[in-house]
């Protein structure tokens, strides 16, 4: 559930699609038990589970959310692109949010990890969260883009090959 890309500091989760498939209780589930598992061979942290689970699994509510109401109106595949695509963004918004009511300066956090010098980082400043947004959504955006389109041919393929599995 978690693959890098190379030329983008991303991972395509495709929790969307899980939650397409799922739905959103067994999405929310299925992103819980990965996270916990990539957390115990160290990418991200054990203590951060909860939130890390609380974004990701959004983006398989929102998945399957969006599937179902595009659903009506346009194709399997093309709903599913697009869920995927608005689920990623989202979510992305949901991680700026998070880390903007932290009240940590990003731009300090991001520099220094040692205990001592994290102590000083709970300055926030507004700019610095606007900053961040600046800079991640054109990547996360990116990024959501290419899991839209992985996730539309996903969709037409198991369309093709299995559909009452898309007909929950």
């Amino acid at each position: 559930m978690s693959i890098p890309l190379v030329f983008l500091p991303f991972h395509l989760s495709l929790t969307a699609l899980a939650g397409i498939i799922l739905g959103p209780y067994f999405g929310f589930l299925a992103a819980f038990i990965v996270n916990l598992i990539l957390a115990f061979f160290g990418h991200g942290g054990i203590t951060i589970v909860g939130l890390n689970t609380l974004i990701i699994g959004s983006e398989a509510i929102l998945g399957w959310f969006l599937y179902n109401r595009f659903n009506k109106y346009m194709s399997k595949k093309i709903s599913a692109g697009i869920s995927a695509l608005f689920a990623l963004i989202i979510s992305g918004l949901l991680m700026i949010s998070i880390i903007g009511i932290t009240n940590i300066d990003p731009d300090i956090a991001f520099h220094f990890l040692d205990d001592y010098a994290f102590s000083g980082i709970l300055e926030h400043q507004g700019k610095s969260i606007f900053i961040l947004a600046l800079i991640l959504m054109p990547l996360v955006s990116l990024g959501a883009i290419i899991e839209g389109i992985i996730t539309y041919f996903v969709v037409g393929y198991i369309n093709q090959v299995k559909p009452d599995i898309l007909d929950k």
